[in-house]
């Protein structure tokens, strides 16, 4: 027996909420910040200048205070959708005008083919050159680097800068490398300088890992210029940006913009969910089906956290998917297994554009569906960085429209008594409460954390890293700068709920305080299952249970097979259909989830039907239905089997009839056994001895023991409801306990020997054997297989 949950009802629940106006929380990269404690080389420069950008402000050339001909570093530290991107290519066309070398490293594929479209509009193809063509004419073997070396537009991923080989074949790896070498030559020999463009660092901060610096360090006499830019810095930025600096002498210059509410809002909707969902059990998220048909005409653009709901939502199997609605969109499958780009101009569905895309379109909706984080080693998906990756999806409606979240309740809430009034009790009440945490704290925090540790050490570091016996033994600890690419990031969110943890609590925080500068709280709904609670006595579940299934259901049950009936009757006494009557005189059907109560205890159905007394009330209501008898016993259920295998054609063989048609046979051997071993006495009454197993044949018992094997297999409704010679189904010696115990068992269930002694030759060990000797427990007109 198991639960259908595709149809669990749920209930969505309208919440009540109210905004606060809290300032917009982001990094600030002050001087204090890159010039990181106790780290040698300082920043020469580290100037933080405010562009103060309004509310629908963008940015441009003119807007910056730049020096061309000065050596150093550029930080865009602005919002979302400011048009960070848009500079940058206006300063390629401007630098690239003045002869020098334009390198735009970007953390991923997807925007190194949207660099080379954007800049395909103001250059001839011959002057672009990206690293995808290294490997499409390395495939071919036909590759030649003169064309890549030529070209002085040159777009890659900034782990192929560093030559972080990644999952890339060697063939691959080593003809990037030698790219990177003769290129680095032909600029040299020409005497021009390179300007360098880091876009969204903040996806590409694990490239600058120790290892890979070196390849970092090789531009350092070749660059003029370097620009970095993202809208959600975090401490593992800050070593980043201090390791490109290193090309332009470590000057740079920070422009940054405070975040502002902009004036063309999206609504935004939060769906919170009680329960869980993934893509085995997807069905909590059925409300994204009324949303397509509420949206119809629209774009509709769902990004999944995981790969397999994207999989659950529009897969094919089933004749008729759950998901049908989202499947008839036929979207544009994004996802790291389809290599597929996303296309505004069509539905999307996947997982690869929490970031690089825009919505334009004022009617633009988004669907994002956040993991349901609820143990402490649950994985992330495609937000495993926390904030970055949950304001870079919400920001990617860049004109209004709407965005639908869902996601799982918070077991915690950030500053619960600071929200009291902000949000209902439902989502507060019993859960945990923390503070607020700045972004700018978690990373001092982290600084704080990184020289309590080491520094509790310190005496065994300095002990073994003096070590002269084998340089083996020495030992290095991390730098600070090393800690924060490597580590800050995952540790911040996986402590502190203000840094992403656990995902929904700052979600909630986020929305509640207006922390998207492109889209507000406009609804919020609680989905939760719709309860009712039924209390069961263990004494009188056969009454109880009855009632729970109407007329018209105990007639359905009546017209279907005996284990179609079984599965049916579970999902019945599961849930109740009320007609209430509302407000305005209207009635309307609802579905209640019946919550079980055994003899005062809570209880979920999985536990239920694990008990076998549970399971013989529901197979004794369907006999009551089916033919009238309230009860079914072992021996009836066993005996109308076999009658059931008997009548069937032996073409209609199947394992469960071949398991009662063996069991038949051995209990026609084990009648003619026991009328052979049984004798007269002098009173006529036909006796057998009490241990007249000794004397039973060793392949007969194993005979027994094949046919129960069998039905114990593939009788699955047996198994959970009787016991019939328990665990006997996995011996395999042949001794007389097993053949007293199966003598016990047979006797009980196929003959009329009852438990009554009779004395012969003064001892008193000898069973009554009743006329007939066989007995009958078979139900009439029923049809269990």
């Amino acid at each position: 027996m198991s639960e259908n949950h595709s149809s669990i009802p749920l209930a969505h629940v309208s919440m009540g909420f109210s905004l606060k106006s809290t300032p917009i929380d982001y990094f600030h990269l002050s001087p204090s910040i890159i010039n990181i404690p106790d780290e040698h080389d300082h920043i020469k420069n580290g100037d933080e200048l405010d562009l103060n950008l309004g509310a629908d402000e963008y940015l441009t050339i003119d807007h910056l205070n730049i020096d061309h001909s000065k050596k150093e570093t550029i930080v865009f530290n602005l919002p979302v959708g400011k048009g960070k991107t848009s500079v940058c290519y206006d300063l390629v066309r401007k630098y690239h005008a003045e002869g020098y070398y334009v390198i735009i490293c970007s953390p991923f594929v997807k925007l190194v083919e949207k660099d080379k479209e954007e800049l395909a509009k103001y250059f001839e193809p011959h002057e672009i050159f990206t690293y995808l063509d290294i490997e499409k004419t390395t495939k071919e073997h036909r590759f030649s680097l003169n064309w890549g070396v030529k070209a002085r537009i040159l777009i890659m991923t900034t782990n192929m800068l560093l030559q972080n080989p990644g999952e890339d074949f060697y063939e691959q790896a080593f003809t990037k490398r030698d790219y990177l070498k003769q290129l680095r030559e032909v600029i040299t020999s020409s005497g021009k300088k390179v300007v360098f463009f880091f876009d969204e660092i903040h996806d590409a901060v694990k490239n600058f890992d120790r290892e890979f610096l070196p390849n970092l360090i090789k531009w350092i006499d070749l660059t003029h210029k370097c620009f970095v830019s993202s809208a959600t810095f975090t401490p593992a930025s800050v070593p980043v940006l201090r390791h490109i600096s290193v090309l332009t002498e470590m000057s740079i210059k920070v422009f940054y913009s405070k975040r502002l509410k902009a004036t063309t809002q999206a609504n935004l909707h939060l769906h919170i969910s009680t329960e869980g969902y993934s893509g085995k059990f997807p069905y909590t998220l059925k409300k994204i089906n009324s949303l397509i048909s509420a949206y119809r005409g629209r774009k509709i653009n769902i990004l999944s956290g995981y790969e397999s709901i994207v999989e659950a939502f529009t897969k094919t199997k089933a004749p008729i998917p759950l998901f049908k609605p989202v499947r008839d969109l036929n979207a544009n499958i994004c996802t790291g297994s389809t290599k597929s780009v996303f296309d505004e101009n069509t539905h999307n569905i996947g997982t690869n554009f929490t970031t690089g895309v825009n919505i334009t379109s004022a009617n633009g909706v988004l669907i994002i569906i956040i993991p349901p984080i609820t143990r402490s080693d649950a994985s992330y998906g495609v937000f495993t960085d926390g904030i970055p990756s949950i304001v870079q999806s919400v920001a990617r409606l860049r004109n209004g429209g709407d965005v639908h979240i869902f996601m799982y309740a918070p077991n915690t809430v950030i500053d619960i008594e600071g929200h009291k009034l902000n949000i209902e009790e439902k989502l507060y009440t019993g859960k945990g409460n923390v503070n607020h945490l700045t972004l700018n704290d978690g990373y001092l925090k982290f600084v704080e954390s990184y020289n309590k540790k080491y520094s509790k050490v310190e005496r065994e570091l300095f002990v073994l890293s003096a070590l002269k016996e084998s340089e083996t033994l020495k030992y290095q600890p991390p730098t600070l700068q090393e800690d924060l690419v490597k580590k800050s990031q995952s540790v911040l969110v996986n402590k502190y709920e203000s840094f992403g943890k656990g995902l929904s609590p700052y979600i909630l925080w986020a929305a509640i305080n207006n922390q998207f500068c492109n889209a507000t709280l406009t609804s919020m709904e609680l989905i939760t299952k719709d309860y009712q609670s039924i209390q069961l006595t263990s004494s009188n579940l056969f009454d109880e249970l009855l009632e729970l299934l109407p007329t018209e259901k105990r007639l359905i049950l009546r017209g279907l097979p005996f284990r179609a009936a079984c599965e049916n009757i579970i999902e019945y006494i599961q849930r109740d259909i009320k007609t209430i009557t509302n407000e305005d005189d209207s009635t309307e059907e609802i579905t209640l989830l019946n919550k079980f109560y055994l003899d005062g205890i809570a209880i979920n159905i999985d536990k239920l039907l694990r008990k076998s007394f549970f399971n013989q009330a529901l197979v004794s209501i369907l006999c009551y239905l089916k033919v009238g008898i309230k009860s079914l016993t072992k021996e009836q259920y066993i005996h109308t089997c076999i009658a059931n295998a008997i009548a069937f054609n032996n073409d209609e063989i199947t394992p469960i009839i071949d398991g009662y048609r063996q069991l038949n046979t051995v209990r026609n051997e084990f009648l003619k056994f026991v009328d052979k071993v049984s004798f007269l006495n002098k009173a006529g009454e036909k006796l057998i001895h009490t241990e007249a197993y000794r004397v039973l044949d060793d392949i007969f018992t194993a005979d027994c023991i094949l046919a129960i094997r069998l039905i114990k297999a593939n009788d699955l409704l047996y198994v959970g409801t009787y016991s019939l010679l328990q665990n006997i189904e996995n011996t395999t010696v042949v001794d007389d306990d097993i053949k007293k115990r199966v003598w016990t068992e047979f006797r009980k269930l196929f003959t009329n020997i009852g438990d009554d002694r009779r004395s012969f030759d003064k001892e008193k060990k000898y069973y009554l054997v009743l006329q007939p000797i066989q007995a009958n427990f078979l139900v009439p007109n029923v049809q269990l297989l």
